[in-house]
C-alpha cells in the first residue's frame, strides 16, 4: 500500500522533532512569563502597603476635619481626591476582595456624607454646582469598585462549587 523510504521516515522525524521544539519553546516562554508576571517582590508589596497606610490615614484626617473636627473651610476637591486615592490605594494593595469592600464602604460612606453636605450647599448657592458633580464623579467611583470586588467574590464562590 504504501512504500516509506528510510530518507521518508529521516525526513518525518526531523520535522516532528522541530515541532515538538518549537512547541516546547513556545510553552516555556509562556510559563517563565506568566510566573515573573505573578512574583511581588517584598519590597513591592512593602511600598504597596505603606501607601495605603498613608493614603488611609489621609483620608480619615480629612473626614475628621470635614466633620468639625478642624477649624476653617474644606477644599472639597482635595477631600475627593484623598477618597479616590484611598480606594486606588485599597485596590493595590489589599489582594481579599471581601477586606476591599470593607475599605471601600468606609470610603463609600465618606462620599455619600459629602455628597449630601455639597448638594445642601449647592442648593442655598454657597457651593457651585460644579463641587456637586465632583463628589458625584467620587461617589460613582467607589460604587464601581464595590461592584468589581462583588463580581470577583462571586467568580471565587463558583469556582469553589
Amino acid at each position: 500500500m504504501f512504500h516509506f523510504s528510510i530518507r521518508d521516515v529521516l525526513w518525518l522525524t526531523v520535522v516532528v522533532g522541530l515541532v515538538t521544539a518549537l512547541i516546547a519553546s513556545h510553552s516555556w516562554k509562556h510559563y517563565q512569563y506568566q510566573k515573573a508576571s505573578q512574583i511581588i517582590t517584598d519590597d513591592y508589596r512593602e511600598s504597596l502597603n505603606t501607601q495605603f497606610e498613608v493614603a488611609k490615614s489621609e483620608f480619615h484626617r480629612r473626614m475628621i476635619f470635614f466633620q468639625g473636627g478642624g477649624s476653617g473651610r474644606y477644599h472639597l476637591p482635595d477631600i475627593c481626591e484623598s477618597i479616590e486615592r484611598f480606594v486606588r490605594a485599597t485596590s493595590d494593595s489589599i489582594e481579599s476582595p471581601e477586606m476591599r469592600i470593607e475599605q471601600y464602604k468606609s470610603a463609600l460612606d465618606a462620599a455619600r456624607l459629602l455628597e449630601d453636605a455639597t448638594r445642601r450647599k449647592s442648593e442655598d448657592d454657597i457651593e457651585p454646582a460644579y463641587y456637586l458633580d465632583r463628589v458625584r464623579y467620587t461617589r460613582s467611583f467607589v460604587e464601581g469598585k464595590i461592584a468589581l470586588a462583588q463580581q470577583e467574590m462571586h467568580a471565587k464562590s463558583a469556582r469553589r462549587q
